[in-house]
């Protein structure tokens, strides 16, 4: 589980939510933090309460995007049912935010449509995304190619970044070399990572 879902912070999130649902608070968490809560309650395998959170933040908060997000993944990776999450995702008001742009790559991705993803991701790099947090989200479409083993495109869009001291670059690096077979390269990078940061369990 994500180190956040360790942290003090979100334990007072978490609680907060809790109170919230005794009404024994008077302030109400943005819809970012109460994505969060639900996120943290799908990764404990407890959907119900996942989507009631999620419910309750688009009652809160109608036009934001990231409980309207989270939802849509639900009914992609949850329900299997690409139509329902593309539905969700067109409810989206704001269709230039970067999480819708990742949401509808990923329902096309699931899909088995990576290569029509591939185009519409590029379209909105060079369309949408404002120059400074174009490295960002290439590192970021990357990582969606790879979580789905779409190693093509993982690395199409991986080579077109710079930042390859960054550790999320040589993360997806590491990766990648391993689908490729080449488990010696990706164990050098995976023992950097490791020595930079001994404690951190994904590198192990």
């Amino acid at each position: 589980m994500d180190i956040y879902y360790h942290s003090e912070k979100f334990k007072q999130l978490l609680r907060k939510y809790e109170e919230l649902q005794e009404n024994n608070i008077s302030e109400i968490p943005c819809a970012e933090e109460l994505t969060d809560v639900a996120e943290y309650f799908h990764m404990l395998g407890e959907e119900e309460k996942a989507l009631e959170v999620a419910d309750y933040a688009t009652r809160m908060y109608p036009s934001a995007v990231s409980p309207l997000a989270f939802k849509a993944r639900m009914a992609l990776l949850v329900d299997n049912n690409p139509q329902k999450a593309d539905e969700i995702a067109e409810s989206i008001i704001d269709k230039n935010d970067v999480d819708f742009l990742y949401l509808k790559a990923e329902i096309m991705i699931a899909s088995s449509r990576p290569d029509d993803a591939d185009k519409y991701l590029q379209a909105c790099y060079d369309e949408i995304i404002d120059s400074e947090a174009q490295e960002e989200f290439i590192l970021d479409v990357a990582a969606l190619f790879s979580d789905y083993e779409e190693i093509i495109y993982a690395e199409k869009w991986l080579n077109q970044s710079t930042k390859t001291e960054d550790k999320d670059y040589k993360e997806l690096k590491a990766q990648i070399l391993k689908s490729h077979g080449n488990y010696v390269e990706s164990e050098t990078i995976l023992n950097e990572l490791l020595d930079a940061d001994p404690y951190f369990g994904p590198y192990w």
